[in-house]
């Protein structure tokens, strides 16, 4: 059992403010995988701190009760400009729409998840208001997502302007209407999901030429038509294939 002691004072000729920048980095990426001593160590002086941030918010997943808490806009010391992988998940609408509101100075966000998401409930101003607050983000998955019809579904994606990997879990629509006129965000090449195969499938075969996906998952597919297509009509191009059946992972090159 290791035992680290953390001094906030100086010692010696030299403050723990002066500490070269490389032995900072070295100490915290020893530290990284223990939250508490990263939380001790981000108190000691200033110069600690954004390096305890990084390793402690990178990967963050929010309760609506820590919301108000620990991202505050309004702080010195807010965590949000350090978060690159950020998770969501809430029970209502009304707690969507009032995160949404909440949430700021998330433009370093990379990777969005969003848990039990009833789309069709979020509020028009609070829709572009997550495209302009996460326009960062290279990697979306969705899990639990509830939206009127398929084609609000796919504007939805789409309005990610910077995507470039998508991953689904189960999610369901009311109307399934006719393929939706959108456009795929420039740089999307990956995408994996579970369930409703068939209905995106037909979706992104209507791209044609423009559709550019180099890397695609199956997990549990329930129709073999749409993984023979994908193969046919993808599989020159692709880079990798994998399809996960009920605990066996199958690779595809």
């Amino acid at each position: 059992m290791k035992t680290i002691q953390v001094f906030p004072y100086h010692t010696g000729t030299m403050s723990w403010e002066r500490l070269p920048l490389e032995l900072v980095e070295g100490i915290f990426d020893h530290l990284q995988q223990d939250r508490q001593v990263l939380k001790i160590c981000s108190l000691v002086c200033k110069s600690w701190l954004y390096p305890a941030y990084r390793r402690l918010f990178y990967d963050t997943r929010l309760s609506w009760d820590q919301l108000r808490v620990v991202f505050d806009s309004r702080s010195e010391s807010t965590a949000a400009p350090f978060i690159r992988c950020l998770r969501i998940a809430h029970d209502s609408s009304h707690q969507w729409n009032g995160t949404f509101r909440s949430l700021d100075g998330f433009h370093s966000v990379t990777s969005l998840c969003l848990e039990s998401l009833f789309w069709y409930q979020i509020l028009p101003d609070m829709r572009m208001t997550i495209f302009n607050r996460f326009n960062a983000v290279t990697r979306l998955e969705l899990r639990i997502v509830v939206t009127t019809s398929f084609s609000e579904f796919a504007q939805m994606i789409c309005s990610f302007r910077s995507l470039e990997s998508l991953i689904l879990g189960p999610t369901d629509w009311d109307i399934r209407d006719n393929t939706p006129s959108t456009k795929l965000p420039q740089n999307f090449h990956g995408l994996e999901f579970d369930g409703n195969e068939f209905k995106i499938f037909e979706w992104l075969m209507s791209f044609g030429h423009d559709l550019n996906l180099r890397n695609v998952c199956f997990l549990n597919p329930r129709n073999r038509q749409v993984i023979d297509t994908f193969l046919r009509v993808l599989g020159p191009s692709l880079e990798s294939f994998r399809i996960f059946l009920k605990g066996v992972l199958s690779f595809v090159s």
